[in-house]
């Protein structure tokens, strides 16, 4: 039951909006109060229900002790007092009594599901090694957390009526059990998550994740949209992705921009190129992303480079860059089923993780791509490229491209070249610029420093909570990691561009 709140949320004159906050990300936090603004708009009440208080997954970005011992205030100590100055009324999971209780079969399932997706992500590996001690107890922990998540929220549900619920993402443990909760309470959910541009951010009746439902969204939003327009959104964001010092592309701070420029795309028409991505990234997030009969994409790139070069194709293999941020026994496991395949394949020219070459200007000396279920592929189809994807994709059913789940699917028909339309992946595109909402709020108003401009201090406390993990060592591994997997070249830039950074900041 609730303690204390309950005649301030039980008025009747207005309905009420649940918003569920799992973390004090300023980015996230700036979408909150959007997200409570609108709702007061449309006369209802905003209620923020904060279940990151429940949490022993991070929260912060920063170290709230490190932060505090430099003088600054932690994102999650502002977070309720400045909620309430703007009005907003915060109601922390602590404060929710929920007696423990069996969870129903099919929220249990949901729940081991969803712990499994988040260890996956958090230990940077696709394969989860249950001897080491702190794997086993963050495990038990998310388990923890969810059930205590969709407990709470189900107390929450019985003492306060919601006409709609606010949830960020909806993939791990705590958001996704209370996403179950409201969904069994038939309080309809709507999933926020930040934009495919800066200052905006997702939000839609569907998750980020879900492939189909992201598919069906297109003529909705692009309805009445002409033709050009269409076409003028999609360019602005390819063009934002190439090598920039403010691209787009986060991996492409070790390429050259000398070789990535918008030249019109002359492909070879003997050349296919195959784009690697992380085999770990789909797993878990349902049936749907699961469609293909393939072991692996080693299986599947063997095969389809094998018949490519019977074809009389040469073929590369370009290494997705963010390889070099795997947990390390992940790193070596995949180096070697690459260098196996390199192996099998004399004449397949490789392209590792660090190399500098932009998989941009690999694109245009392309006939035609081969990925796994990465984004290279819709920029492709976008160009006029054919490509073939080997797994199910967030882009399959829009964008002019080719499936080949597995060996049945290997045919000439299936395989040969076409004239791409390469409007249908740009509506795509354009659709995921569209559906955001422009954000008016500020991610400066959730933290006690400049957030474009992080001091010192602050940069110094994000090191222990690096990459969002769960404990002191992953946060060190996955801080180490990526520079122990590249070269000294690639490191020695990006190294002389994170100091000009700081002398410039």
């Amino acid at each position: 039951m609730i303690k204390t709140i309950v005649p301030y949320l039980t008025e009747t004159f207005m309905t009420n909006a649940l918003i569920i906050s799992t973390g004090y990300d300023p980015e996230y936090l700036r979408i909150v109060e959007q997200i409570a603004r609108e709702s007061v708009r449309a006369g209802r009440t905003p209620i923020v229900f904060d279940l990151a208080t429940i949490m022993t997954s991070p929260t912060e970005t920063y170290s709230p002790r490190f932060l505090n011992l430099f003088g600054y205030k932690s994102c999650a100590q502002i977070f309720a007092p400045r909620m309430t100055e703007r009005g907003v009324k915060v109601i922390s999971a602590k404060e929710i009594d929920a007696q423990p209780q069996a969870l129903p079969a099919e929220v249990e399932e949901v729940l081991h599901e969803s712990t499994q997706s988040a260890m996956l992500t958090y230990f940077r590996t696709d394969i989860l090694n249950f001897s080491k001690p702190r794997i086993v107890k963050t495990r038990k922990r998310l388990l923890t957390e969810g059930t205590s998540s969709y407990l709470r929220t189900s107390e929450l549900l019985q003492s306060i009526k919601f006409e709609v619920a606010y949830i960020p993402n909806g993939r791990f443990p705590v958001q996704r059990m209370a996403k179950t909760a409201l969904i069994r309470a038939g309080v309809p959910v709507f999933h926020f998550e930040k934009g495919a541009t800066k200052d905006h951010a997702f939000f839609r009746p569907y998750s980020p994740h879900d492939r189909i439902a992201t598919q069906g969204d297109v003529e909705h939003v692009l309805e009445g949209l002409p033709h050009a327009e269409v076409e003028s959104i999609a360019d602005a964001w390819l063009q934002a992705r190439l090598p920039s010092k403010s691209s787009s592309n986060e991996y492409s701070a070790i390429w050259s921009e000398q070789d990535s420029s918008s030249d019109e795309v002359k492909p070879s028409q003997k050349r296919i190129g195959f784009f690697t991505s992380s085999q770990d990234e789909f797993l878990h997030l349902g049936p749907d992303w699961q469609l293909h009969s393939w072991t692996s994409q080693f299986e599947a790139f063997d095969t389809l480079i094998t018949y490519f070069e019977s074809q009389g194709f040469t073929c590369f293999m370009r290494v997705h860059p963010n390889l070099s941020t795997k947990e390390h026994a992940c790193f070596v496991r995949e180096l070697k089923g690459l260098k196996d395949l390199s192996a099998k394949h004399p004449h397949l020219e490789v392209y590792w993780h660090d190399d500098a070459t932009s998989s941009y200007s690999l694109l245009k000396e392309c006939a035609g791509i081969v990925v796994w279920d990465s984004t290279i592929g819709l920029e492709a189809s976008a160009q006029g490229i054919p490509v073939w994807n080997c797994a199910a994709s967030y882009y399959g059913l829009i964008a002019d491209t080719r499936q080949v789940l597995g060996p049945e699917h290997i045919d000439d028909d299936n395989l040969q070249l076409w004239n791409v339309d390469s409007h249908k992946a740009k509506r795509f595109i354009a659709c995921t610029v569209l559906r955001d909402l422009p954000l008016q709020t500020l991610a400066n108003d959730w933290a006690t420093w400049d957030v474009s401009a992080p001091p010192f201090a602050v940069r110094a406390s994000s090191f222990v909570r690096s990459g969002g993990a769960p404990t002191l060592t992953d946060s060190v591994l996955a801080s180490v990691d990526p520079w122990r997997h590249r070269s000294w070249k690639v490191n020695r830039k990006l190294l002389k561009a994170k100091l000009s950074r700081l002398r410039s900041s």
